[in-house]
């Protein structure tokens, strides 16, 4: 695992990341009210919130209903839904079967920092996750947003 500090928010970030990959298609696990997700000027990008629809490309339904019926496939898939550890583990899972070769995922809330209630338990799936062999992941650590984001980058499939 590599550790390393940005400037900026997740939003900056993401859209650093979809740049550099020359990403095509986005998908974002819990909208809310859309920060990100309306920055993102990608013609094949989807977000899931069951709670939140701020635009016209966010399905209302919870993650395990839109991973039972996509057939997609994702450069970048950015986690940021139920902080639970079995559903954040859950998604990271399913994101893992949607990605394409070559993109990445990104989870937020991997680090308790100073108000663990807030961040629920996904960091319990991110330090699972950072022992699977599988994966190469990194902690990026936000100056604006004073929080890190996991990125994982899966090794091709056969």
């Amino acid at each position: 695992m590599t550790q390393e500090t940005v400037q900026g928010n997740r939003g900056d970030l993401i859209l650093s990341i979809l740049g550099e990959l020359e990403a095509k298609s986005f998908l974002e696990i819990g909208v809310a009210e859309g920060d990100v997700h309306r920055r993102i000027n990608l013609e094949n990008k989807v977000g899931v919130d069951p709670f939140e629809v701020c635009c016209p490309t966010v399905l209302k339904m919870t993650s395990d209903e839109f991973f039972q019926q996509n057939e997609d496939r994702f450069d970048v898939i950015f986690i940021d839904g139920d902080h639970s550890f079995e559903q954040s583990r859950k998604d990271f899972y399913n994101s893992v079967e949607a990605l394409n070769n070559y993109g990445v995922i990104l989870m937020h809330d991997i680090d308790q920092l100073d108000n663990p209630e807030a961040r629920g338990e996904a960091y319990l799936a991110w330090q699972e996750i950072e022992q699977d062999q599988r994966f190469e992941t990194h902690k990026i650590y936000i100056s604006q947003d004073r929080d890190y984001i996991g990125m994982v980058k899966i090794k091709p499939r056969d």
